[in-house]
């Protein structure tokens, strides 16, 4: 069961910093409410006894994670047959006079070649690559996002 409660705090960041440290010393001692808008969610044992209640930020303030949010990039040139470490993302700067593009690629769990015909400038594509072609492919400044 998942709950959401707003509870008392200053709009300070004063007020947040200590609604963090307090939510992070309840947590850890598994006391029930931690000051500020939090969101809980209870597991009940078979007898129906609250067996943990676990807590974290929620609403309008809460962080956002994306785990397969890239944290660097690499340039790639395309070399025929050479593999390197996949990546979470490619973005390609088109053909160098802003045009659409030819990418050929291998993906991280094939073993052939996909040819991506009209690879747009500019767009960050979610492709696991670990092989740029250099035959046929048009498109440059390919940046592997990792």
């Amino acid at each position: 069961m998942q709950r959401c409660i707003w509870a008392k705090s200053k709009a300070t960041a004063l007020g947040l910093l200590l609604s963090l440290l307090s939510f992070a010393v309840l947590a850890a001692n598994n006391n029930p409410q931690p000051v500020g808008p939090y969101c809980y969610t209870t597991t009940y044992t078979s007898a129906g006894a609250v067996a943990k209640t676990e807590w974290y930020p929620c609403g309008p303030s809460a962080p956002v994670w994306t785990l397969n949010q890239a944290q660097s990039t690499v340039d790639i040139t395309p070399t025929d047959g050479v593999t390197f470490t996949p990546t979470k993302a490619i973005y390609s700067s088109g053909t160098g006079a802003g045009a659409a593009c030819i990418m050929v690629v291998k993906l991280v769990n094939d073993t052939a070649l996909h040819t991506f015909t009209s690879i747009q400038p500019g767009i960050v594509y979610p492709f696991e690559v670990i092989d740029v072609e250099n035959t046929t492919t048009t498109c440059t400044g390919i940046r592997g996002l990792y």
